[in-house]
This record gives C-alpha cells, sequence and structure tokens, in this order.
C-alpha cells in the first residue's frame, strides 16, 4: 500500500478531483471483501488559510464550546429545582 503524505501533494489552495481505482476493502480481523471493486471518485478541497486565522479560529471554536456546555449545565439546574 503506497500512503501519499499531505504536505507532500496537496500543497495550494485548490479543490482536487480524485479517482481511485479499489481492488478490495480491507478491515482487521474480517477477511478482505474483493466484491466492492471499482473506481472511487470524490473532490479534496486543501483551503489556504494564514497560521493566525487558524489559530484564532480554534481559539473561538474552544470557547464557543464552553459557552454552550455552560448554558446546557444551567438550563438542568433550573429544571432540577
Amino acid at each position: 500500500m503506497q500512503l501519499i503524505q499531505k504536505h507532500s501533494f496537496f500543497q495550494q489552495n485548490e479543490i482536487y478531483h480524485m479517482e481511485l481505482q479499489i481492488t478490495g476493502l480491507l478491515k482487521s480481523a474480517q477477511t478482505p471483501d474483493f466484491t466492492r471493486n471499482g473506481v472511487a471518485t470524490g473532490y479534496v478541497v486543501v483551503p489556504e488559510f494564514p497560521s493566525s486565522a487558524t489559530s484564532v479560529l480554534l481559539v473561538a471554536a474552544l470557547f464557543g464550546g464552553m459557552i454552550v456546555i455552560d448554558g446546557l449545565r444551567l438550563k438542568r439546574a433550573r429544571i432540577s429545582l
């Protein structure tokens, strides 16, 4: 099996169309499934964000999650009273 690393293949802010030739499916602790062979197609979208924008989005998502969880806790506390 050949593995392609992200940083060596998807380098630009682009949309890539991919086609893969499937010869079978392998799952651990099961026998290989060769009945689902054929061509799989799809798209890979590689967005280009500056590193600072990624950090800001991550921190905003974490704070947003904390606010939602805190709101759910308050709502449960009011119901149980």
